[in-house]
Formats: structure tokens, C-alpha cells, sequence
């Protein structure tokens, strides 16, 4: 058996591996994706919060947005010679129902779209999915078999929404806080 090192990934977060790695997350509205090198068995993971971009003043270094997340996974295999092109993906994630923001905004099936789009501009197919759905996973991948293992649970469906739930409020609040400063006319 492997010895594996363990990492978790929170919200926003993401891990590249080139040794044998455990990364492991807790998914409800946010989305993983996961990538694998086939030739030198390097794998990553990335935790989505929200799809797209990050406002003028969001943390470029930060995975939160899936734009950010996706490049900073590109970056570390461009960094040794990787092309995108070559790579494997699978997703996880996007479940629907589980906080007030998500009904609202639809940040569970945005997220999902986003990152199926995102992957077919970068050439990087897709060959397993778990999306949607009304479930808390439990995401466990090995960095270098790219084997992924999913829980449905509702074990961790307070963990995830406590987290989900304090970023929803963050992000009330600052556009809250952005529509006080101007008024429209």
C-alpha cells in the first residue's frame, strides 16, 4: 500500500501533488475539480466557492472564484512543462437547497456550468462527474492514481453550511456595504 501524505482543503483552497497525496474536502454549493497528469502521476484539487472572477479587490491568489482556481491548478503543471491539453478532469460538487444564497443566486448550478465551460475552452476533458443533487460530499483523491472516492453524507451538512452560510454573509455584506456608497438614479 502507498504511504500518502493527507491534506484538506477549505474553502477557497487548493493543493497540486507530485507525490502520492490524500486531498480531501467537504463539498456542498462549492464545486472540485480534480486533474491528473497521466504521465508523471501529478494530481490536484481545487475548492470552488463561487464561479467566475473576483471583484477589483479580491485576493488573485485565492481559489475562492473559479476562474482563480482553475488558473492556479494550470499554473502549477505549466510550471513543469504540463500542457492543459494533456491533462484528465473529474467534478464534484454543486449541490442545490443548502443555504438561502444558493436558492437565490443559483451559485451551485452557476458553479457546475462554470467549470464544465471552463474545461472545454482549456481542451481538458471531463471523464467523471457528481454534480448536483441535494447531498454533502465527501471528496477523497489520490494524487497519483487519480482515484477519487465521494461520500453522500449529511454527517458534514453543518460543517458545510456553517462555512457556506459565513461566506454567504461576507458576501451580503459587502454588497450591502457597496450599495450604500452610490446611489441610483
Amino acid at each position: 500500500m502507498t504511504e500518502r501524505e493527507r491534506k484538506f482543503l477549505n474553502v477557497g483552497s487548493y493543493h497540486f501533488a507530485r507525490t502520492p497525496t490524500e486531498i480531501h474536502t467537504f463539498l456542498g454549493s462549492c464545486v472540485s475539480v480534480c486533474l491528473f497528469d497521466p504521465v508523471h502521476r501529478y494530481g490536484a484539487m481545487n475548492h470552488i466557492l463561487l464561479p467566475g472572477i473576483g471583484g477589483p479587490l479580491s485576493d488573485t491568489k485565492s481559489a475562492r472564484f473559479g476562474v482563480n482556481a482553475m488558473e492556479l491548478l494550470l499554473r502549477e503543471f505549466a510550471r513543469l512543462g504540463i500542457a492543459s491539453r494533456s491533462l484528465m478532469a473529474k467534478v464534484f460538487g454543486g449541490a442545490v437547497g443548502l443555504n438561502g444564497l444558493n436558492d437565490l443566486f443559483k451559485v451551485a448550478e452557476n458553479n457546475v456550468a462554470f467549470v464544465y465551460e471552463f474545461l472545454k475552452i482549456e481542451g481538458i476533458p471531463v471523464i467523471v462527474s457528481d454534480t448536483g443533487g441535494h447531498h454533502v460530499r465527501a471528496i477523497h483523491l489520490y494524487s497519483d492514481t487519480f482515484e477519487v472516492f465521494v461520500k453522500k453524507t449529511s454527517l458534514a451538512a453543518k460543517y458545510v453550511e456553517r462555512k457556506e452560510s459565513s461566506f454567504s454573509k461576507t458576501i451580503a455584506e459587502t454588497v450591502e456595504k457597496a450599495e450604500n456608497r452610490y446611489i441610483l438614479f
